[in-house]
């Protein structure tokens, strides 16, 4: 279960672009039932084995930056910025990091086209993603993903108005997991809040920590 409160705070900095920051702060819990794994040699305790069922919470903090214009967006964020690679165990989630963006396409008076990339790494593994979206009217839009060698995404979504976006996302694992995978599900509400009123200009969406 991953459980996070995320507060972007955006500066403008021209009449049309933000310069915002980011912080999330929240708990990650993991659970591992060692009595349902299966040892090659049974006559042996591993002493790093887990043979009972086991539960560990764990802090989870996130900061991140993203620059904002009606047509470009680019940013960089951090995730459990207070865990290191070393100390890395299946509860203790090493430290992220992320590089995001996108920049919007018109194509007529009704759809824009988005294409975008998002590169994400633990130093360990990186993961590389190309995707695109077709924004309708300003209100709905279709998007498309691939991760190199591990999966194809699939997004709908729509603007309930204009500080509450809801969307669905759809993942379809193509690596080496594909024959014990039937892909997964993600539904998301994503809420912008603009604290002055007459203010021209807002912050589409705070999500900054994909």
């Amino acid at each position: 279960m991953n459980l996070r409160l995320i507060y972007a705070y955006p500066i403008k900095i021209s009449q049309n672009s933000t310069l915002a920051a980011g912080f999330g702060l929240g708990f990650l819990n993991k659970t591992l039932d060692g009595t349902q794994l299966k040892y090659e040699n049974q006559l042996i305790t591993d002493p790093s084995g887990e043979y009972s069922l086991h539960s560990e919470f764990k802090p989870a903090i996130d900061f991140g930056f993203v620059y904002q214009s009606p047509k470009l967006k680019i940013g960089t964020s951090s995730t459990h910025i207070t865990n290191s690679d070393k100390n890395a165990t299946f509860y203790n989630v090493p430290r992220h990091f992320y590089l995001f963006g996108s920049y919007k396409i018109k194509l007529n008076n009704n759809l824009e086209l988005e294409p975008s990339f998002f590169v994400k790494s633990c130093k360990v593994i990186t993961q590389y993603e190309a995707n695109s979206n077709l924004i309708i009217s300003e209100k709905y839009w279709l998007g498309i993903s691939y991760r190199h060698k591990v999966s194809m995404n699939f997004l709908a979504g729509m603007n309930l108005n204009k500080n509450i976006k809801l969307a669905y996302a759809y993942d379809f694992d193509t690596g080496k997991i594909n024959a014990y995978s039937s892909g997964s599900h993600e539904i998301m509400i994503i809420m912008a809040f603009n604290k002055n009123e007459k203010a021209d200009f807002y912050l589409k969406t705070p999500r900054l920590f994909n």
